[in-house]
């Protein structure tokens, strides 16, 4: 495998799209532009991003690693003066080992990065690009016969996003063992971490199987213009966009002319389809708690970066001044910065950080309701507040908890 230059596409024998992933893409495109048109943040500057993809693997996430230290479209790190492409921040995402292969590279650099007596335990086995997929289905297999034939009334799930395909994989494997994936006396409870996400091949499978579970999310608020920026979203329209045409085609099952991915048997793709129109399990319109945590995440570096240049630049200078500093700044000082930001968001949500660097927040606690079209509503039936002690739990989460089965990465 060569990392001197891009992958090549041989290298896969399928694109896999997760669609619900698509809205984490467009949370931090629309955050951006949200930022950049709002003269009080960065006055006279103008973020950008890149996007990359770490396929799962731990060399892909080191290759990008070392890309952002490069010049662009140029794989020669350590070596890169584009101003205009400077690297400022990474958010990292969406899992956790993503997270700590880039930790290893962006330490280096001092690069600022944004980031809880049993019956049985499980382990997810781990899921790359480059998995056997018959492998992992096996190890699914297993598992799924360990958690049903157990006696557990509550089965704790703790894994990351991945981990919810193979969850998906259940109601299939139940159908071969001949064993009911949903059973009325059982519960599911779903770590913060396990955004719901799918495969092209998994759209017609139920999800009844999620029907009543309980899961942790990161307490929201509803972004204003979000719901609406999603509207606008055409693929005939969107030039820079090098992602929509792959989920357009995934998610209304159409092909667009010349496509790599043209289907015989398929319509073609318009441009006029409507994503308010698919079933939640392909996509959402309302911002997830992923979605809300890029949003905030690229506000933090936002703001971070304009402190630190509301204490060094010499305004009465003008531009070619700001551009200097820019090059010459030691960005490792946003770190510091960022531990110290509190702001209230667009949405009117508290941004904040504790004295170990960790985002002060709390959780939603989240009842799950499915319905036959493929689509869910997450119910919000409690919160978790680290800042309000005495209202962290009830008595019936704290029953619950006290379940009988973990399964965990």
């Amino acid at each position: 495998m060569d990392f001197r230059k891009a992958p090549s596409s041989d290298l896969f024998d399928e694109i896999l799209v997760m669609t619900p992933i698509y809205q984490h893409f467009l949370a931090l495109e629309f955050t951006i532009k949200e930022i950049n048109e709002d003269p009080q943040i960065l006055p006279n500057l103008t973020l950008g991003f890149h996007i990359y993809n770490s396929y799962f693997s731990a060399s892909w996430t080191y290759h990008a690693s070392l890309e952002l230290f490069s010049a662009q479209d140029e794989f020669i790190p350590n070596y890169n003066c584009d101003i205009q492409n400077r690297i400022i921040a990474v958010i990292g995402g969406p899992t956790i080992e993503v997270c700590l292969h880039t930790a290893t590279i962006l330490s280096l650099y001092k690069v600022p990065q944004r980031e809880i007596c049993f019956a049985f335990t499980a382990k997810f086995p781990a899921m790359t690009y480059f998995n056997s997929f018959d492998e992992l289905i096996r190890e699914a297999v297993e598992i799924y016969k360990v958690a049903m034939t157990s006696t557990a009334n509550v089965v704790i799930v703790h894994g990351e996003m991945d981990d919810m395909i193979l969850l998906r994989f259940f109601p299939l494997i139940s159908q071969f063992e001949k064993m009911p994936v949903w059973r009325k006396s059982r519960v599911w409870v779903l770590t913060a971490q396990m955004e719901f996400t799918s495969l092209p091949l998994l759209k017609a499978v139920k999800i009844d199987f999620l029907h009543g579970a309980l899961s942790f999310a990161i307490h929201t608020e509803e972004v204003l213009g979000f719901h609406e920026f999603l509207q606008m979203k055409n693929p005939t329209l969107a030039k820079k966009d090098s992602f929509i045409k792959v989920f357009w085609e995934n998610a209304f099952e159409c092909s667009f002319p010349n496509s790599m991915t043209s289907e015989e048997d398929r319509v073609t793709c318009t441009g006029q389809e409507k994503l308010e129109t698919l079933p939640t399990s392909i996509f959402e319109m309302r911002m997830t708690s992923q979605s809300y945590n890029v949003y905030n995440a690229v506000y933090v570096v936002a703001h971070a970066l304009g402190d630190l240049f509301a204490s060094v630049l010499n305004y009465r200078a003008g531009k070619h001044v700001t551009e200097l500093n820019l090059r010459k700044q030691k960005l490792w000082e946003l770190n510091h910065l960022m531990r110290r930001i509190s702001f209230n968001n667009s949405a009117g949500g508290k941004v904040s950080f504790n004295q170990n660097g960790e985002l002060e927040t709390g959780f939603n606690i989240i009842n799950w309701i499915t319905f036959p079209n493929q689509s869910f509503q997450r119910v919000k039936v409690g919160r978790l507040d680290p800042r309000n002690p005495r209202k962290k739990c009830s008595p019936l989460l704290r029953n619950l908890l006290c379940g009988q089965a973990y399964l965990t990465r």
